[in-house]
């Protein structure tokens, strides 16, 4: 005979183990994802606590659609462009740009914003497109 009030803490039990896999489970895909630097939008700012180091994790290989750009607030805007030039080892003045690519494990600074100004564009027709998607988003809020 089975003990009927035992049956209800079994399913608790059993309930409270299942949330905790399920929980485990998210964190590791989570976890992966958001180590892979690529797949989401990603953005990393000061106040946010974000562990990610993207605003456009794939910049450099689709062009975002316009819809995706308009959704980005100015300051994602703001470090969406330069990230462009960050990834092509370009290095920033600006403190708040200065800070926020230093802390991107993948940047490394290799010309001053002199040097890449004279360098031929180092950019690909992806990221030019991208580029200028954003600067007339920026534009268009008066931000330029």
């Amino acid at each position: 005979m089975v003990n009927k009030r035992l049956l209800p803490i079994k399913n608790v039990i059993g309930l409270a183990c299942l949330a905790v896999a399920i929980l485990v489970v998210g964190y590791c895909l989570f976890a992966d994802i958001a180590n892979s630097g690529r797949g989401l939008l990603q953005t990393d700012f000061d106040n946010d606590g974000s562990d990610s180091e993207y605003v456009l994790p794939e910049s450099d290989i689709r062009i975002y659609d316009r819809s995706e750009l308009e959704a980005l607030s100015s300051q994602e805007l703001y470090y969406a462009i330069n990230e462009v030039y960050a990834r092509h080892g370009r290095q920033f003045f600006a403190d708040d740009l200065a800070k926020h690519f230093e802390r991107c494990s993948w940047y490394e600074p290799l010309y001053s914003p002199e040097e890449y100004d004279a360098l031929p564009s180092q950019l690909n027709d992806i990221e030019q497109a991208n580029i200028d998607s954003m600067a007339e988003i920026r534009k268009e809020r008066g931000e330029e």
